[in-house]
């Protein structure tokens, strides 16, 4: 594994775990919008504190991290699986046993516009 190579993704199973939430508050001002609706005030964030059996973190190569509830969440985002490597430079995937891209590829993807077609392209999509 190089220098700049790196997991990307963990996932480790966590126990009983305090989860804190963030959870908005909104009181109803008894008034209506044009369409019938209520219109509500936000008040502010309350925190709420409640016990999960058993839960997933998820830790990223930059540092982040999220927390899953269950399997079925864990799975539905694909994190069920083995992660792979990841080249922290590019933010491509490692694929091992690869040929190394060639300098002139390299060169090409580092100096392409982030708009397809460049300036012709960009006027095209223009008229």
């Amino acid at each position: 594994m190089a220098a700049n190579e790196r997991r990307s993704y963990e996932v480790e199973r966590v126990d009983k775990h305090t989860l804190v939430e963030q959870v908005a508050q909104f009181e109803d001002t008894g008034e209506k919008d044009k369409r019938g609706r209520p219109i509500n005030r936000f008040i502010g964030f309350k925190t709420e504190k409640r016990e999960v059996e058993d839960g997933y973190m998820v830790y990223f190569p930059r540092g982040h991290s999220i927390y899953i509830e269950n399997a079925d969440l864990l799975k539905q985002f694909h994190f069920d699986e083995e992660g792979g490597l990841v080249d922290m430079d590019t933010g491509m995937p490692v694929v091992p046993n690869a040929q190394p891209p060639s300098l002139k590829d390299v060169v090409a993807r580092a100096t392409q516009p982030s708009r397809g077609g460049g300036v012709e392209g960009t006027i095209a999509e223009l008229e």
